[in-house]
């Protein structure tokens, strides 16, 4: 598998949604992860490409524009693979397969993929930067955790939105929980990067950060900066921080809090899927076969109704 058969499956898939529509109907692509990384491909590839509808937007959550070492040095995890003495470096991790949302179990060549389609996609927005073909670009709106383990935030900062022109685009953060003495525990560089976020935009694009309304209090606020007019507005919203997450994490965006898997509340029907999302064990480390850190990452959103809120927006400013 390469990750030209993925690009290919999406080209196939929005061609075919394309051609249900009306000419006068809005024309969305959406993708998560690895799929916002081939979302945003397409709609580049289809600014000069007859064959292909040109998406309206463009609406990524967790997006895919940096990935992290394991992924850059999967190139010599590959080739050493092919030696008999190291096939096990095939894997980058194998574990029971008990998550019917996605595999556990991760093959090198997936994050050997992964990288090769950052760099094309990244040097793609720099060529068509430098060419001015992006100013064809349509808006972008994407949503992404500060703090995010698969995907570098900060390439999505400065190697898509800070390439994109004044097109109406606009970047959402979710901050981490700021409430009490937890900030203090909290990475330094997850710090700094928000602040240069929020102080450095280059006026081109909404900046719009999720973050508390206050120290002590779990209340959350967006905190929004129109493209092109200094300074932050403040707008209450009915979320709040769970009092025992202290961040989002990059699996978590697109799934709600009573999700069947990976809710942190119970869904209104028991589907019969064990619930991830609900985890907490105690016990000796080493006992168990999964890495505790894998059983403790936060699978849903309590933010979740929010980016709702932000795409039904955008449909009815197209209606």
């Amino acid at each position: 598998m390469e990750w030209q058969d993925w690009q290919a499956a999406v080209k196939l898939g929005a061609k075919h949604v394309s051609n249900q529509l009306e000419a006068d109907q809005p024309f969305y692509v959406l993708g998560y992860s690895n799929g916002a990384s081939l979302t945003l491909k397409y709609s580049m590839d289809s600014l000069g490409d007859a064959d292909y509808r040109t998406p309206d937007r463009v609406l990524l959550i967790s997006p895919m524009i940096g990935v992290g070492a394991v992924a850059r040095f999967s190139r010599l995890f590959y080739w050493l693979s092919r030696l008999e003495y190291f096939r096990h470096t095939r894997w980058l991790d194998i574990y029971p397969e008990y998550d019917p949302h996605k595999y556990n179990s991760f093959p090198m060549n997936a994050g050997l993929q992964s990288y090769k389609l950052t760099n094309t996609v990244k040097e793609q927005i720099q060529r068509m930067a430098s060419n001015g073909e992006l100013q064809q670009m349509p808006p972008v709106l994407a949503f992404q955790s500060l703090v995010d383990k698969t995907v570098v935030t900060s390439a999505v900062l400065d190697d898509l939105y800070e390439k994109l022109p004044d097109n109406g685009s606009e970047l959402v953060l979710f901050d981490v929980n700021r409430i009490g003495e937890l900030e203090e525990y909290i990475q330094p560089r997850h710090i700094l990067l928000l602040k240069r976020a929020m102080n450095e935009g280059s006026g081109k694009y909404t900046v719009s950060v999720l973050t508390n309304r206050g120290e002590n209090d779990p209340a959350v606020v967006e905190l929004r900066q129109a493209a092109g007019i200094p300074g932050f507005v403040s707008r209450g919203l009915p979320y709040s921080w769970p009092e025992e997450v202290y961040s989002l994490t990059h699996v978590a965006l697109p799934f709600p809090l009573d999700d069947d898997v990976y809710g942190l509340e119970s869904a209104e029907v028991d589907s019969g899927y064990p619930h991830l999302g609900r985890i907490q064990i105690l016990g000796e480390s080493g006992a168990l076969i999964l890495p505790p850190a894998l059983l403790q990452r936060l699978r849903s959103n309590p933010f979740y109704g929010y980016i709702e809120e932000r795409l039904e927006v955008v449909i009815d400013e197209d209606l």
